[in-house]
C-alpha cells in the first residue's frame, strides 16, 4: 500500500513537470489547445 502511494506521487511529480516544461515552451495558444482536452479526458 505504501509503494502505490509512492508510485502515484511520482507520477504526479512527473505529469507536473511534463506539463510544466510543455507549458514553458510551446507559445500558449498553439499546442496548450491540443494538450488541454486530453488532460480534462482524463481527469473525466
Amino acid at each position: 500500500m505504501e509503494n502505490l502511494a509512492k508510485m502515484a506521487d511520482f507520477l504526479a511529480q512527473m505529469l507536473y513537470k511534463v506539463f510544466d516544461l510543455i507549458w514553458s515552451l510551446e507559445v500558449p495558444g498553439t499546442n496548450i489547445q491540443l494538450i488541454f482536452p486530453l488532460f480534462l479526458k482524463l481527469a473525466v
